[in-house]
């Protein structure tokens, strides 16, 4: 395993590749999405805590996984539309990785290695949250259930740290 955040790459949805170096100095929150997520209510407030902190040195990495083929419950902005509304965001989304398992992607390695014992050091769920100080800590990780608008205030602190 690489010895820092910053040594990791991935690739965006197009192909073209990223290094993590490329946030050094910026507050992130790395997500995992259902590889094709429908608008919900999480992710309307990612949208709006991206948009909100995005020019003070905030951002947000989506990266979609296939790896849960069950849907955990949440609740729909639009269920009462018949259709399918696909979800495009405003912030970066990466190419379809695994979250777990043998074929993990590497900044997921990294991401649950060595952590607590709570988590059995792997991803539970599409919506896991983890967010990285400006100086590439894993500050925190926090379960799908957890509502986003619950994470600005320490977004906010370390934004302003």
């Amino acid at each position: 395993m690489k010895t820092h955040i910053y040594d990791l790459k991935f690739k965006d949805a197009d192909g073209h590749e990223h290094f993590m170096k490329e946030y050094e100095g910026k507050v992130v929150l790395i997500i995992n999405l259902p590889a094709e997520p429908e608008y919900t209510e999480q992710l309307a407030d990612l949208e709006h805590l991206y948009r909100k902190h995005k020019e003070v040195g905030f951002n947000v990495l989506g990266f979609p996984s296939e790896d849960f083929t069950r849907r955990m419950p949440v609740a729909n902005l639009l269920a009462g539309n018949k259709e399918k509304d696909a979800y495009t965001p405003a912030f970066p989304i990466m190419e379809t990785v695994h979250v777990r398992g043998k074929d993990m992607h590497p900044l997921f390695q990294y991401l649950t290695e060595g952590k607590s014992a709570l988590f059995k050091n792997q991803v539970k769920w599409d919506y896991t949250k983890f967010i990285i100080s400006r100086e590439g800590r894993v500050v925190s990780r926090h379960s799908p259930r957890t509502p986003i608008l619950q994470l600005e205030d320490e977004i906010r602190q370390l934004l302003s740290g």
